[in-house]
């Protein structure tokens, strides 16, 4: 038996029960053959006048019927995996795997002013290996396709009209399995929904900037041994599950449990469509669709929407790091007063080495000196060199110097050891006493390094100064120098803020508390944007894939965004950020406010090794100015 997810909604772990036990009978009310048709799936296409069925069929391709079953329109082909979604305009966008030429198609069905269906090919991918589930996504408003292979290969595209037809933008893959029979979104709560015997229905993200945090929520256990088509209830907060001889509907508003439950004794439905008061089911031989009176229960839903943080797009994105896995984490970026627009980029590959890439985010320049995890900058007052680079080194605990000179050359001055088992987070301080490094280590531990660097020979030297322990994990800190003020993310926590023009007497306290809203643990990166006095702290809330703007005194929240994907520069957004980087220096035409810089945990569109993605400060500032 063969079965479709048309529509899946879940948000529950739904829980066991005896379905026959509570099943009511249905009488069929008319059987409608499809006229030599053998149909794999049946779609419910609603028009302001008429309802139609759209049908995938291996020797037909796509075909329209009306509910007579008379065919209304016919696209030749042999088609197996269907999907639809409904478009603000009236119009359905359709997409469909022809396998006979190993395509995704793509369609747009509307009704003309003659009320005659038009079906338009938007566009198509191909090459593409046969496909056993489709469903669509809308996510910020933008069209995504998931298509799921025989193989339990998926892949995620974003969809999008260029000047003569749509293209299919990769944005990652998706390993699920075999056996996954169809799949659907759950647009609402955002859940990519899969229909995978004999496991059960599973459940995922659907965004790929967040975690997958994949569950099962239906297990085969309550479905039975077949099982897959699925119809998505959105008014009635509903799914509809076709099992062998019957349908189950569960309302997933409530206790989780099934709401309906009606017996098809005749009928093992290979799909399902609700036609209002009336359920169409596709039946195992494929050749026929029955229909049956039904007396739905309606049920008020109040909307519950994902939650809503302000995006921001992604307006540049540095080459990727050459390392794989987790690799890519900190960056700084050095401003380049004689010519702002050729300011660099700094930042850590923690694998191999410190990478150098120039605005544009092309590769300048890489340094393979180890496990650099942190990097920080500070101008200097020096007859050779404009600025110090200077990175945390775990592969021989110590920190590496580089000098950087007026245009932008740059040079290792070399390495010091110092006293710390695992140097980890670390950031810059510069005052009339000296110029200093503040290091943690993974022993909560948080010391506070001076380091002298020669004017004659560019020799430097480190030495060790106070230490601050009793600390959770601490790797993100800034110093306002300005304002003598050091503050450091400890990471399940929150943010601390310690007065450095007292150090020997002060205390740190702490200022911004993981709230599981605002803030949302891991806190990794900090950095400082600074707008004569006033300014921002710039946090990275790794919990939420979010970054929080708080005051330049840390203490009170002012707004929170998140990093999203720019279509038409072909630059995915960002998640799960370690460190990151600001500045508020005008960097020629493409940054005129300052530049924001991030790291992206999950490199996507297409997926590929880490890397780190700008963000317009001047993007930034209109969301501050609403």
């Amino acid at each position: 038996m063969r079965f479709l997810m048309v529509g899946v909604l879940s948000s529950l772990i739904l829980l066991g029960c005896d379905l026959e036990k509570d099943s009511k009978s249905l009488s069929s009310q008319k059987i409608i053959s499809l006229k030599g048709v053998i149909a794999e799936q049946i779609q419910l296409v609603s028009f302001p006048e008429q309802q139609y069925l759209l049908l995938s069929s291996k020797d037909k391709g796509l075909v329209l019927v009306d509910e007579s079953a008379e065919i209304q329109v016919q696209k030749d082909g042999r088609v197996e995996a269907l999907a639809i979604q409904p478009r603000e305009d009236g119009s359905y966008l359709v997409a469909a795997y022809e396998e006979q030429e190993a395509q995704l198609q793509l369609y747009q069905l509307f009704t003309d002013l003659n009320d005659d269906l038009q079906p338009q090919l938007l566009g198509k991918l191909e090459s593409v290996k046969p496909v056993s589930a489709l469903c669509f996504s809308l996510q910020a408003g933008r069209d995504h396709l998931f298509a799921i292979g025989e193989d339990g290969l998926g892949f995620e595209y974003l969809l999008s009209p260029s000047d003569e037809h749509w293209d299919f933008t990769e944005i990652r893959p998706i390993y699920l399995g075999e056996e996954i029979n169809s799949c659907s979104v759950d647009n609402r709560r955002g859940r990519l929904l899969v229909s995978q015997p004999p496991v059960g229905i599973l459940a995922l993200n659907a965004d790929a900037e967040r975690d997958e945090e994949r569950e099962l929520l239906i297990s085969a256990k309550q479905l039975g041994d077949d099982f897959g088509s699925l119809r998505l209830s959105y008014q009635q907060d509903q799914i509809w599950i076709a099992v062998e001889q019957g349908v189950q509907v569960f309302d997933l508003s409530g206790s989780g449990r099934p709401d309906q439950s009606w017996a098809l004794p005749e009928e093992s439905p290979a799909s399902i469509a609700v036609f209002g008061d009336r359920l169409a089911v596709l039946n195992d031989k494929q050749s026929e669709i029955t229909y049956f009176p039904i007396n739905a229960k309606l049920t008020s839903v109040t909307d519950n929407p994902l939650e809503i943080i302000p995006t921001i797009a992604a307006r540049g994105q540095t080459d990727p790091v050459h390392s794989y896995g987790d690799a890519a984490d900190d960056p700084a970026i050095w401003v380049n007063s004689h010519s702002p627009a050729n300011s660099l980029i700094f930042a850590t590959d923690k694998k191999k080495g410190l990478n150098i890439y120039h605005l544009s985010g092309d590769l300048k320049q890489h340094f393979p000196v180890g496990r650099v995890n942190n990097v920080d900058i500070r101008k200097i007052s020096h007859p050779d060199i404009d600025a110090i680079a200077v990175a945390s080194n775990r592969t021989n605990p110590g920190l590496d110097l580089f000098a950087i000179r007026a245009l932008g050359e740059v040079e290792h001055l070399g390495y010091r050891g110092i006293e710390l088992d695992d140097p980890y987070g670390l950031c810059l301080q510069q005052d009339d006493s000296g110029f200093y490094a503040w290091v943690s280590d993974k022993e909560a531990s948080l010391y506070q390094l001076k380091i002298n660097v020669s004017e004659s020979s560019n020799e430097f030297e480190i030495e060790q100064g106070i230490q601050f322990d009793g600390y959770g994990q601490v790797e993100g800190c800034v110093v306002d120098d300005q304002f003598g003020t050091l503050f450091f993310a400890e990471e399940g926590r929150g943010i601390w803020r310690l007065d450095l023009k007292s150090l020997s007497e002060a205390a740190p306290e702490l200022v911004a508390e993981v709230d599981g809203e605002k803030l949302v643990a891991d806190i990794e990166g900090l950095a400082l944007y600074q707008d004569g006095d006033k300014g921002y702290l710039v946090i990275s809330s790794q919990g939420n894939d979010s970054y929080a703007l708080f005051s330049r005194s840390g203490n009170e929240f002012i707004t929170h965004f998140r990093v999203g994907m720019n279509p038409q520069l072909g630059v995915d957004g960002s998640s799960e950020t370690d460190g990151l980087a600001v500045t508020s220096s005008a960097l020629g035409a493409e940054y005129p406010q300052g530049l924001l810089v991030v790291q992206d945990g999950r490199n996507r569109m297409p997926s590929a090794a880490q890397n780190f993605k700008l963000v317009d400060w001047r993007d930034i500032n209109r969301l501050l100015s609403h």
